[in-house]
């Protein structure tokens, strides 16, 4: 029997938390880069000149298109440990490990294909539409070979249309008889509940 939305959110949080203390414990590990904290400050100046009217609007994005770039690149390694955690974690794990990630496990669903065996393509497509791997891959390509405000736009708007796809998404589980989202209709796979000896529930 396909997971409700509730089921399927809170297995999300948990996936997301696990993702938080790994970043947390890459901020430890990496020696802290006082760049970041620079670029922050100067897009606080930024902001303010943009709010009192001390700089255009062209100006504004142009100038704010260059420091984001910037702070990007000073973050590259916190970057790179998100795209490796999200393969790793939503790709490799859920392939080998019966289609669960750690917060599916305890929330006892699994990710399945509706015909046949889930496959590592299902995984990446599943992820580049609800993870927004697709986003993180090519943003990182774009910030070294895009001028700076060519990279903000292609990432603003590739951020814009991901919210759009997960908020669609979320309104598809809601709503859809079988709780299907968008990365499950174009994978054709699902998301079912499991018995704690890991047999399907059937849908009787």
């Amino acid at each position: 029997m396909e997971a409700k939305f509730i089921k399927r959110l809170l297995s999300y949080l948990i996936d997301i938390l696990i993702l938080g203390i790994v970043l947390v414990i890459a901020c430890k590990i990496v020696p802290e880069n006082n760049n970041i904290k620079k670029d922050n400050i100067k897009l606080d100046d930024l902001n303010e000149q943009f709010l009192n009217h001390e700089i255009s609007t062209f100006n504004y994005v142009n100038e704010y298109s260059k420091i984001t770039q910037k702070s990007d690149k000073d973050k590259i390694i916190y970057i790179i440990v998100n795209i490796i955690f999200v393969v790793f974690y939503f790709i490799i794990i859920p392939y080998f490990f019966n289609g669960q990630t750690l917060g599916k496990r305890l929330i006892k669903i699994k990710v399945d294909k509706e015909e046949g065996s889930l496959e590592l393509k299902d995984l990446i497509i599943r992820n580049i539409i609800i993870n927004g791997l697709a986003l993180m891959i090519i943003g990182l390509i774009t910030l070294y070979i895009m001028p700076a405000l060519i990279y903000f736009i292609i990432t603003t708007i590739l951020s814009i249309v991901q919210i759009i796809i997960i908020i669609a998404s979320v309104i598809m589980i809601i709503k859809d008889e079988k709780h299907l989202g968008i990365h499950d209709k174009v994978t054709k796979t699902k998301v079912i509940n499991v018995e704690k000896n890991h047999k399907l529930i059937l849908n009787v």
